[in-house]
């Protein structure tokens, strides 16, 4: 706790360093980026999850240190040995205190967690998480102002995901050179277009194209711009050349343009990459493969 509160102290000092610029009184809460992700004690299938509990920290984006933590069980085994023999259980320190589902866990603990750290002297106004929609609406219906940040793994993730789900009816992309050179593109396309959104759309569209072989629109980041006179060669992809598949070409387009229709979103991402760190260290301590002993 007391590691906590220092590294908070630490995560507002340097907010303030770097916001000096602003016109903000100095008596108004400071306004703080952080990372979220919960883990859990089992492991979850995607579709269930049955761990009786759960821990997640807020890690602030200056420092990169754990700025508050919360621990979630629905159970506490001095309890239920007392419950089952029907005797008054003995003075003990109870961790059940959470009656929910595991899958709600998340959402319980990212208001909490929030909750902790506002105050008279800051606020968060960014949270960087995965895709799960369900925490983020939790924590607008109790704090306002509290602006989503997409995380980075997990964009790329998705756009992988969609091209393997499109595997079935393009025989190209059956290999994973070619999906991991598309995704490749269009990450790139996303990172150095960071803050910029109307730059992001413009980038995005010379992708496929590029792809393709057509470097017309193609800016300053396409080396057939160097030097026009050679061939391109696409290292990345099967035989170095470029796709030729038109059908696959409008599927391409389609989803591009997807993204292109969230450019404002995926302009400002953020990373949670500390917090999956934290999680790993503690499954290092208690590894989802073993039982876990409840107090």
């Amino acid at each position: 706790q007391k590691s906590c509160e220092d590294a908070l102290e630490q995560e507002i000092s340097m907010a303030k360093t770097t916001d000096s610029c602003s016109t903000s009184p100095d008596s108004d809460p400071v306004s703080l980026s952080v990372s979220f992700d919960a883990g859990w004690s089992t492991r979850g299938s995607g579709r269930s999850y049955n761990s009786d509990t759960g821990h997640s920290v807020l890690i602030g984006e200056k420092s990169r240190k754990c700025l508050a933590f919360e621990s979630l069980s629905r159970r506490c085994r001095t309890c239920e040995y007392a419950e089952k023999h029907r005797k008054k259980a003995k003075k003990h320190t109870c961790y059940k205190n959470y009656a929910g589902s595991s899958k709600a866990m998340e959402p319980t603990m990212g208001v909490k967690l929030v909750k902790k750290i506002h105050s008279d002297k800051c606020r968060v106004a960014e949270f960087t998480m995965d895709n799960d929609s369900t925490t983020m609406t939790q924590i607008n219906n109790k704090f306002e102002n509290v602006k989503k940040k997409s995380d980075t793994n997990h964009v790329k993730k998705c756009i992988s995901n969609a091209l393997y789900g499109m595997n079935g009816s393009h025989k190209e992309l059956k290999n994973s050179k070619t999906v991991k050179y598309i995704v490749k593109m269009v990450m790139y396309s996303i990172q150095q277009t960071q803050g910029k959104p109307d730059k992001l759309k413009s980038r995005l569209g010379e992708v496929v194209p590029h792809i393709y072989g057509c470097h017309e629109n193609c800016s300053d980041w396409c080396s057939f711009k160097k030097d026009p006179t050679k061939p391109h060669q696409y290292k990345s992809l099967p035989y170095k050349k470029p796709l030729s598949n038109p059908l696959l070409r409008a599927d391409l387009e389609k989803l591009i343009e997807l993204y292109q229709s969230r450019a404002e979103k995926l302009a400002y991402l953020g990373s949670s990459q500390a917090n999956e760190a934290f999680n790993t260290t503690v499954a290092s301590k208690a590894p989802k493969t073993r039982y876990l002993v409840l107090h």
